[in-house]
């Protein structure tokens, strides 16, 4: 208790959903709000607000389907497996 530490987690580890999520057994299910939309090639990043930025990666298809455009509610996924934990200072 007291020590900051600095959590991570790819950006193809988290599932975005445009909708809230039902009875799953992912238990870190962040409500958020798509800031915007980066096309890096094949794939697309979703940034989204969830009280800090999370950077999501997917396919174009999946963006399209979800909606996910700026200013889009949606709901983030992680599975407590897929963060990594530093010890230091939590950058913000």
């Amino acid at each position: 208790p007291g020590t900051a530490v600095a959590l991570t987690v790819s950006a193809n580890d988290i599932i975005l959903t445009p909708e809230k999520p039902g009875r799953i057994s992912t238990r870190n299910v962040l409500p958020g709000r798509v800031a915007r939309v980066a096309d890096v090639g094949d794939l697309l990043l979703v940034h989204i607000d969830v009280g800090c930025e999370l950077v999501v990666e997917l396919t174009r298809e999946a963006v399209r389907e979800l909606g996910l455009e700026p200013g889009a509610e949606a709901w983030a996924l992680i599975k407590s497996n897929a963060f990594s934990v530093q010890d230091g200072e939590a950058k913000s």
